[in-house]
């Protein structure tokens, strides 16, 4: 998405965000008057055709462990050498964003008046731009080139472009968080090239959630998972090994389990005591499906459960086969799912 800001604008943010930020590369903006195209790869395509105060920035949108490549064409047609930095926002503090090592020129520069090709540089920067999204959440990122003759003045909210990331080694950046309830921790970042493995990283749960619930990973990455008790709280060990892309695996934790047990019951014939029984988190849904065995013959009544649990039935038809079961338990209790030879709801 294409933005223009006028620099008017960018004194006031600056202003009401406790300052700018100067780089030592230039003072008068110059105008960005190409147009953004947003493909694959992602690019911003810009011509510095006058000085005037205006600059210009393209939106991308990066998932949960996704990795994204923005070049950054910029040419100039004025009559005057200018001097070039790259940056970027987010609304993401995981976000990883760098120079490639391959980049045909770096993020920070002078480009040469038009029509100039020297030992020192040319009219026309390619940035290739690397934006790595290590959190378990979608990131927002804007990225933007300014130029001008002496300095140039972002707010303090952007963060200059300055680090390089390999593109050669074939590296992955892993990320393990602990999920307490709803609260999400690092835990553990490191980069590693492909193929490699990850020793495994102890967590344990705490007071509050003691008990271990699940770990999901991004890109389908597998996890080597141990689980080990010290006293009533559990504690994990995770590694991986083979990593192929940029991972992010979550390992949540949990206050307690209710269980419920379904038993099914054909009224004047077959009764199933312990048709299913499972495990449920304090605060998560029960989710299951019982299947009818005599369907035309018998049809869905009703379902009654102990300790005043409330069963829902996703798809409450009498002929429905299987049932379907979605509903938050608590307590633990047993639910009876009755059949019966005539059509009722009770």
């Amino acid at each position: 998405m294409k933005q223009k800001v006028s620099i008017k604008t960018l004194y006031l943010i600056g202003i009401i965000g406790a300052g700018l930020i100067l780089l030592a590369i230039g003072s008068t903006y110059a105008m960005f008057t190409a147009s953004i195209v947003i493909d694959n790869p992602i690019s911003l395509s810009s011509s510095l055709s006058s000085t005037s105060e205006v600059i210009e920035t393209v939106d991308v949108l990066v998932e949960s462990g996704e990795v994204k490549t923005v070049r950054l064409y910029v040419s100039n047609t004025t009559n005057t050498d200018l001097k070039y930095g790259s940056w970027y926002v987010s609304d993401n503090d995981d976000i990883i964003v760098g120079v490639s090592s391959d980049s045909n020129d770096p993020p920070v520069g002078t480009i040469l008046r038009e029509g100039s090709v020297s030992t020192s540089g040319s009219d026309t920067k390619i940035v290739t731009v690397v934006v790595k999204n290590t959190s378990s959440f979608s990131a927002n990122v804007s990225l933007g080139v300014s130029a001008s003759e002496d300095s140039i003045v972002i707010s303090d909210e952007w963060t200059p472009i300055i680090d390089v990331i390999n593109s050669s080694d074939g590296s992955y950046t892993v990320s393990i968080k602990v999920k307490f309830g709803d609260l999400v921790s690092d835990v553990y970042t490191q980069t590693v090239l492909s193929g490699a493995s990850v020793s495994p990283v102890a967590i344990s749960g705490n007071s509050s959630y003691p008990l271990y619930l699940g770990t999901t990973c991004t890109n389908s990455q597998n996890a080597n998972v141990n689980v080990s008790s010290s006293g009533s709280v559990e504690q994990v060990s995770i590694g991986l090994n083979s990593v192929s892309s940029d991972t992010v695996c979550i390992v949540s934790f949990y206050t307690g389990s209710y269980v419920v047990r379904l038993d099914v019951n054909y009224s004047g014939g077959e009764f199933i005591e312990n048709y299913l029984t499972q495990a449920v988190a304090n605060g998560n849904n029960f989710n299951a499906s019982v299947t009818n065995k005599y369907p035309g013959t018998y049809h869905y009544c009703n379902t009654k459960c102990t300790n005043g649990q409330n069963a829902v039935v996703t798809n409450l038809d009498p002929d429905a086969n299987p049932i379907n079961y979605s509903f938050p338990v608590t307590d633990h209790t047993v639910c009876t799912v009755n059949f019966s030879t005539d059509y009722c709801f009770q």
